[in-house]
């Protein structure tokens, strides 16, 4: 994650990046508009340890599954969507 903001942060990059979020657009949803996404990723210093990290994995609200082609995924435990936000709000709050 560390390598993939510090080459983000480069503006030599940014073609490659533009280009990248518009093959991953119909597989990343987000209400962001591209130049907020872009201000919180210019934003994010992994390097601070005062900075807050919500880890999502197969060891909190995550699991292990198989996509319909056959390939390894992650999901929500149970098909609940609903558990990630309150995962991060629990996190970010309490």
């Amino acid at each position: 994650m560390k390598a993939a903001l510090a080459k983000v942060k480069q503006m030599s990059t940014w073609p490659s990046f533009f280009n990248a979020l518009n093959a991953l657009q119909k597989t990343i949803y987000t209400n962001l508009s591209l130049s907020d996404l872009a201000r919180f990723v210019l934003a994010m210093d992994l390097n601070n340890p005062n900075t807050p990290h919500i880890g999502l994995t197969n060891g909190n609200v995550l699991q292990d599954a198989t996509s319909a082609d056959g390939g390894y995924i992650l999901q929500p435990r149970g098909g609940d969507w609903g558990l990630i936000p309150q995962y991060i709000n629990q996190r970010l709050y309490n």
